[in-house]
């Protein structure tokens, strides 16, 4: 062989080397082999065959965040370990410290299974089963070790959607008004007068007390005495705006089943208020919300067909991530849980599965306060005090992520200051040019200045229109600020009534807030 063509093929060599090492080694780069280990990893995935491979892009996000990250395929679990939660307590407990944080499962139950087995509660209309995903997140059976969620793609298209979604929402959507609105809906209890106007005034409580004055809350109620119902026959379509327009948080609270949540019951017809097959119309045009349900079976990601949560989180339009029941849930502990998850997501846990593990803690811990213990005196007259201990075990296990649990929340960022001196107020945002500023009443002050009104039969639909327009506007005053530098300063009469007033800054993601409080 002459030195020319030794060259020639040597070069060939090198070149064939490099596709290789660069080809399918770099695609299969936080793939574990061996999953006995030992590794050293902080975000772990448990995906199927198929969809092992389709996860670089969501794997070097994660690498970039500082995490170390690593993939399992199931059939290595499986020719290894007796059971996925065997292999998850087997890596908490032999692998490098400090264990996994994260743990995402890629894949439907057929795939990558859940746990399915009895409930602790009996009777009462509850389930013989349930289905969860929330015992891998404590292996040992003992404290929380892991923050759990699940990308429940029965497809390789299903999987990239969801993928998309997720690294659109932290790396590329504009921060904006979607970061400040809140949008609750809820059903009617049916569980009679006084219990349901207990559970009702414990949500608004919760509502006007845990969220914080930042956030704008759109609601609708599908009980038509209620100003914030819309008017019925356009429910629907008013829950589907109010979803389309984006938000950070979407929540429903009711009634509901795997193809849909509660109807609005209106002079002896029924209306619908959310639809599975509506992920057809979802199309977010700013943000991506993660929607709560809490609410019987619309999170029952394994059945046949895919249950409201596992079609909305898949929809391209659909939410960011999605958090619902399994199976029937019992009212006592919906409320418990609403009220956990609600201080849990406003108490400053970056990630949405942080924000789970804390709701889920606090429902188990049950530490005593003031709306607990309503909470508690309401469901033991319903359904039995030496039932509570049983379904506060049980909700916890019921309500799974379909999403992924290192989603960092995009909440907005309280950075602009406002202050009140001299008659004037005085901003300072350094990064800013301009702030829109507005002045409302306090979500509490404006329901009391709210009047009653009567509806007239012949013009009901115009007149439901307004008063739910009317319930939502706690405007007093919108104007905006030029600023120099970063600071600026405009002349401000506070309100004469006597009342609580909330002064609002914002601009993109940047956001402040001032309360004023009138004495009587």
């Amino acid at each position: 062989m002459d030195n020319k063509s030794g060259i020639i093929l040597s070069t060939a060599a090198i070149l064939i080397c490099l596709i290789y090492a660069t080809g399918p080694a770099e695609a299969g780069e936080y793939l574990l082999a061996e999953p006995k280990g030992p590794h050293r990893i902080d975000y772990l995935v448990v995906a199927g065959e198929d969809f092992a491979d389709k996860l670089d892009e969501l794997c070097n996000h994660r690498a970039k965040q500082g995490y170390r990250v690593g993939i399992v395929r199931m059939p290595d679990v499986t020719a290894e370990f007796e059971s996925l939660r065997a292999f998850i307590r087997h890596a908490v407990t032999n692998w490098e410290p400090p264990a996994p944080r994260y743990l995402l499962l890629v894949g439907d139950v057929d795939t990558v299974p859940t746990v399915v087995g009895p409930g602790a509660m009996r009777g009462w209309m509850s389930c013989p089963d349930l289905a969860t995903d929330f015992d891998y997140a404590r292996p040992s059976g003992r404290q929380i070790e892991l923050h759990v969620g699940r990308f429940p793609s029965r497809t390789p298209a299903e999987l990239e959607r969801m993928v998309r979604k997720t690294l659109d929402y932290e790396a590329n959507l504009p921060g904006g008004g979607w970061q400040r609105r809140l949008k609750f809906v809820a059903g009617v209890g049916g569980y009679g007068e006084a219990i349901d106007r207990m559970l009702e005034g414990i949500a608004e409580s919760m509502i006007a007390t845990s969220v914080p004055p930042v956030f704008d809350i759109r609601a609708a109620h599908a009980s038509p005495t209620s100003p914030f119902c819309p008017y019925p026959p356009r429910f629907n379509q008013y829950a589907l705006e109010m979803f389309n327009r984006g938000s950070l948080l979407y929540m429903y609270v009711g009634h509901g089943s795997p193809t849909g949540v509660d109807d609005v019951r209106w002079l002896g017809r029924t209306y619908p208020v959310l639809r599975a097959a509506d992920a057809d119309k979802l199309a977010i045009r700013q943000g991506l919300p993660i929607m709560v349900v809490i609410a019987c079976h619309t999170g029952a990601f394994d059945g046949d067909e895919d249950s409201l949560g596992e079609r909305f989180v898949k929809a391209g339009g659909g939410p960011v991530a999605f958090i619902g029941g399994s199976r029937v849930t019992q009212p006592y502990a919906n409320a418990l849980f609403a009220e956990a998850f609600v201080g849990a997501f406003f108490g400053g846990p970056e990630t949405l599965g942080e924000v789970l593990s804390n709701a889920k803690t606090s429902v188990i811990a049950h530490a005593f306060s003031l709306r607990r213990m309503q909470i508690d005196a309401m469901g033991g007259a319903v359904q039995g005090r030496e039932n509570l201990p049983k379904m506060r075990q049980d909700v916890v296990r019921h309500y799974n992520l379909l999403g992924d649990p290192a989603l960092v929340i995009r909440r907005p960022v309280l950075d602009i200051k406002l202050e009140v001196r001299d008659g004037e107020l005085h901003v300072a945002a350094p990064h800013l040019e301009t702030v829109e500023l507005t002045l409302e009443y306090d979500r509490i002050t404006h329901r009391r200045l709210f009047p009653e009104q009567t509806l007239d039969p012949a013009a009901i639909e115009e007149q439901m229109t307004e008063r739910y327009r009317r319930a939502h506007d706690t405007l007093i005053r919108r104007w905006e600020i030029a600023l120099n530098d970063g600071a600026g300063s405009t002349p401000f009469v506070a309100p004469e009534q006597p009342g609580r007033y909330i002064l609002k800054a914002a601009g993109g993601s940047s956001s402040g807030v001032l309360v004023i409080d009138i004495p009587e």
